[in-house]
């Protein structure tokens, strides 16, 4: 009897030990990534038959890497305040993406290296560090039509679809072609709110509009013209983007992109009423458990010695 009852007790406290689950990035990983092996990557700059030599292509290493693939902003992005582990979707990571370009050319943030394409439209770089890196958007025009090739986001290693890393990555950037228009393009960016309400909330923000890195002009947004501003631009291959000047302190801000719209989403932070608490709380509940089990379980063999002993 005190045996099955031994057995009991072990069994309930296997069940109930608290553990932990560290969340990875990716969960299709077979080994851990080799931090000191350098990295190379090419990145191809074509569309069909046709390839664009040539290109200032510029790389920024946006965060480190650990060996179990989590990512630490670098500086001077951790001010961006941005999430990059636990991504789920292509959505996200776009967010990620507008929002740096804007965080780097209203910073003028320098590259950290630069090559020019060849004569295939390939940028190579080697002798890269383990990391997440990011490539700024491209243009180029063949023909009267306008190429744009989207930003990107590269990770280094890539992981292959065998679970193994690749130390030497190749990407082709996306293209957006545009046939030659006489219109001149509407754009447009909106100011949105999330998480807050109207109390917590500035009376008005300013915005820099940028094309090709430089501000052009600065707006104001605020609810009299319902946090929108629109102008129109020449299609002359020049990027655009925005940047808020001086976001408040509480709220978080990133930038999405829609073909010419641009989206400034603040996202209020608000902070914790209670103090921080001190010492490993998190499975309390769990030892309380466990001290409950045991007091059932001893009071069972104090029951059944005095059936013995009667």
């Amino acid at each position: 009897m005190k045996k099955k009852i031994c057995a009991l007790i072990l069994i309930l406290c296997i069940l109930f030990i608290p553990y932990n689950i560290y969340a990875a990035s990716t969960t299709q990983a077979k080994e851990p990534i080799t931090l000191t092996k350098d990295c190379a990557l090419q990145l191809s700059y074509a569309s069909g038959e046709n390839a664009f030599s040539d290109l200032d292509v510029k790389l920024y290493k946006i965060a480190s890497v650990s060996a179990d693939f989590q990512y630490t902003l670098l500086d001077p992005f951790s001010s961006t305040k941005l999430v990059l582990n636990g991504i789920q979707s292509q959505s996200e990571w776009s967010t990620v993406r507008s929002t740096l370009e804007s965080f780097i050319l209203a910073n003028e943030i320098a590259f950290d290296t630069a090559v020019s394409t060849d004569n295939d439209g390939v940028a190579s770089f080697g002798g890269l560090s383990a990391g997440l890196y990011f490539v700024p958007a491209q243009t180029a025009t063949l023909d009267g039509f306008r190429y744009y090739f989207q930003s990107a986001l590269i990770s280094l290693p890539g992981l292959l679809d065998d679970g193994t890393w690749n130390y030497s990555v190749s990407a082709n950037p996306k293209p957006d072609v545009r046939p030659p228009s006489s219109d001149d393009p509407e754009y447009k960016v909106l100011k949105l709110w999330k998480g807050d309400d109207s109390e917590n909330r500035p009376n008005q923000v300013t915005v820099d509009l940028i094309k090709d890195g430089a501000v052009v002009r600065t707006v104001t947004l605020s609810s009299e013209n319902n946090w929108c501003y629109s102008w129109y631009a020449a299609d002359d291959g020049s990027i655009w983007t925005v940047s808020e000047k001086n976001p408040p302190a509480e709220y978080t801000v990133t930038v999405e992109q829609n073909q010419t719209t641009f989206s400034i989403i603040n996202s209020f932070e608000e902070e914790p009423d209670d103090p921080p608490k001190t010492g490993d709380t998190t499975h309390m509940s769990f030892y309380v458990l466990l001290l409950s089990i045991a007091g059932i379980v001893l009071l069972l063999l104090g029951i059944g010695r005095r059936k013995g002993t009667d």
